[in-house]
């Protein structure tokens, strides 16, 4: 096992706890279980011995013997320039996805004897068998990097707030590892997760946030001057200002900003800013980090604000008149040294460094003097992944908003690294889909989702007609872990199949799958995209999780809502059928749209000399359409039950013909 040193050294401490017995109640979802991922129930282990089988049965069985190191990046051994385009994503958010009440008692705790609740790396192995069972080869991490302690939101903060950059997430250590005096080391725990995906051949994409930090991120102590900052007195009060000069959100374009410059919100607004605590009194300042470094365990930024009444700045929408609340527990880094070069002649020198619409949108707004200390910093950190843990892609959140300079520089470094890793860009409109190709991103999450989460024959047709002249392929799905569920949408468990089934068929794009999509998951994880304060009350009132959100809070998904194999098999089998005839999906000259047959009955297709893919979806509901001229066979349906020459409620369906 020498390919997998990582998986080998969490094997032999599981066989080395497997004999002192965990003594404690220990269940799982029977939909876990690597041996029957069919049940509806839960089970019972003995999570030592369970996890040493697990790997030694599914996962050594399947390792390849030419393969010298599964650390390595997955293209390092299994070249595939389109692993992306023709791959199938699952969305993992590691700490809600495998959290679980292993004792069964209703409720998900921290810390129960030697057994967290929470989700951890160790417990994402019980996943990979459904990650498999679903036909999908790419995990997507949400960011699993430290997360701040300050201003953080609901229960447990949310793992968009950085403090450290290049650590891990120490919550998402598995406690049941460790050994009084002998901790096992978290780095070697997620090191042993990617080495299992790339046995299994799951490339895994990493989330990472650049663009903002933790309001208490660790460069505060060496950089102050990295960041924004405000005077304490004014936090309760501080919030971007409202224009009613705008009826609406609107895009910070020059002209509205230097209208806005001048106007009397603005001005209160900047009176709340400051100069970096080191520059408002150096010698305190040294004082400070004198008293830090006696116990560097405390928290700088509570330091700061106790004996200076400063604070970083909380962060916003770049969208003037945005609803949003403030994003209260991150804050934007100072990408630029000076200020941007669109406020010259609005503001004198005596203004400190104030965050604003311009600052946030640097790729519009950039400044004269790049920051480039902390660039060569930001420009580190996937390389350091790459090297270190082998991940074969990237997001990087708010990529929009960085300088292109800035971008470029980090995927070149990546590039140079590995020549297969690929890129997603955050930006949600296809329309900027060139810009996107231009500066070497693979993919867009695009505008799918809201397209899908508001269905009609229109908004289909004018999608598919769009999709092909992308740069580069989006993603289809009907949810993100930022916008409601596709289960809460019209038609409900109906629309989620249907979605589920025609999004390995949509031309160019990348089917994108939700963790908690598969289990029919009505809870939204975040209000982020599409959705208001009421979209957070979607359970009935008696369940356990109603109203609490997943970025922030305890949760754990329905995994065991009935139906959940039904959905399961659609996925997997839609997979599997678009590898298949991947040359003729992938062809976008073979794509054509037939459009509105009748009313909420569209159809498009492939087609080429030799076959044919007839794409049919009733949008409608509640009545059937009839579709006899329609002959073929029929590959894959999403209502289950006998087919007929009518198209069912909710159904998509598709035939082929030769």
């Amino acid at each position: 096992m020498s390919s997998c040193k990582n998986l080998e050294k969490l094997l032999e401490r599981l066989d080395r706890l497997k004999h002192q017995g965990l003594n404690q109640t220990y269940y799982i979802p029977g939909i876990w279980d690597y041996k029957n991922q069919n049940s509806s129930d839960v089970i019972e282990i003995d999570p030592y011995e369970y996890l040493s089988n697990f790997i030694r049965e599914y996962l050594i069985t399947r390792v390849n013997s030419k393969v010298n190191d599964y650390l390595l990046p997955l293209s390092f051994y299994e070249q595939d320039k389109n692993w992306l385009a023709k791959g199938g994503i699952f969305c993992l958010d590691i700490r809600t996805a495998t959290s679980w009440d292993h004792d069964w008692d209703q409720k998900i705790v921290k810390h129960n004897g030697r057994v967290t609740e929470l989700g951890t790396f160790l417990k994402a192995f019980f996943l990979l068998p459904h990650i498999k069972n679903l036909n999908l080869n790419i995990l997507y991490l949400l960011p699993v990097l430290k997360p701040g302690k300050s201003y953080s939101k609901g229960e447990l903060g949310s793992f968009y707030a950085i403090k450290d950059f290049y650590q891990l997430n120490p919550d998402l250590h598995d406690p049941i590892l460790d050994l009084p005096g002998d901790p096992f080391p978290i780095e070697t725990e997620f090191k042993a997760l990617i080495e299992a995906c790339h046995i299994l051949g799951i490339r895994v994409i990493f989330d990472f946030p650049l663009r903002t930090a933790a309001r208490d991120n660790n460069l505060i102590k060496d950089h102050p001057d990295w960041f924004y900052w405000i005077k304490l007195d004014y936090l309760n009060e501080y919030r971007v200002p409202t224009y009613t000069i705008y009826e609406e959100h609107v895009q910070p374009t020059r002209e509205r900003l230097q209208k806005i410059y001048t106007l009397p919100e603005t001005k209160k607004y900047i009176n709340m800013f400051s100069f970096p605590p080191n520059k408002v009194n150096e010698k305190a300042w040294k004082e400070l980090l004198t008293e830090f470094e006696k116990d560097p365990t405390q928290n700088i930024l509570e330091l700061i604000e106790e004996k200076f009444g400063l604070t970083t700045a909380p962060a916003y929408s770049d969208w003037i008149n945005d609803p949003q609340p403030s994003w209260d527990d991150i804050t934007f880094l100072r990408l630029y040294l000076d200020e941007p070069s669109v406020r010259e002649g609005f503001f004198d020198s005596e203004v400190p460094p104030f965050l604003f619409f311009d600052s946030i949108k640097t790729n519009l707004y950039p400044g004269n003097q790049p920051n480039t200390e902390l660039w060569e910093y930001l420009t580190g950190i996937i390389r350091f992944y790459q090297e270190n843990f082998g991940i074969d892609g990237a997001r990087i959140d708010m990529a929009h908003a960085l300088p292109e300079e800035l971008e470029k520089k980090i995927m070149t470094k990546c590039l140079a690294f590995d020549p297969d890793f690929k890129f997603i860009s955050e930006e949600l409109q296809n329309s900027n889909h060139h810009i996107a190709h231009k500066k070497g991103y693979h993919s867009i999450i695009g505008e799918n989702w809201w397209h899908e989460g508001h269905l009609n024959a229109e908004n289909l047709v004018r999608l598919l007609k769009e999709l092909p002249t992308l740069s580069v392929p989006s993603f289809a799905c009907a949810e993100t872990p930022d916008t409601p569920r596709a289960a809460i949408r019209e038609g409900g468990r109906k629309f989620s199949r249907m979605i589920a089934v025609m999004n390995f068929f949509l031309p160019n794009t990348i089917p994108f799958i939700n963790n908690g999509f598969e289990l029919y998951e009505r809870q939204p994880m975040n209000l982020g995209l599409d959705n208001t304060e009421e979209g957070r009350y979607v359970l009935d009132e008696d369940d356990l999780y109603y109203g609490r959100l997943a970025f922030f809070d305890r949760y754990q998904l329905h995994w065991l809502n009935d139906g959940v194999e039904e959905m399961v098999d659609l996925i997997s089998k839609g997979q599997k059928l678009r590898l298949k005839y991947w040359s003729l999906i992938s062809n976008l000259e073979s794509f054509y749209v037939t459009g509105t047959i009748e009313k909420n009955l569209v159809q498009f297709g492939y087609r080429n000399e030799e076959m044919e893919l007839i794409c049919l979806v009733n949008l409608d509901f509640t009545k059937e359409k009839s579709i006899n001229d329609i002959v073929g066979e029929v590959l894959i349906s999403s209502v289950p039950g006998e087919i007929t020459q009518k198209l069912r409620p909710g159904e998509f369906r598709v035939y082929l013909k030769k």
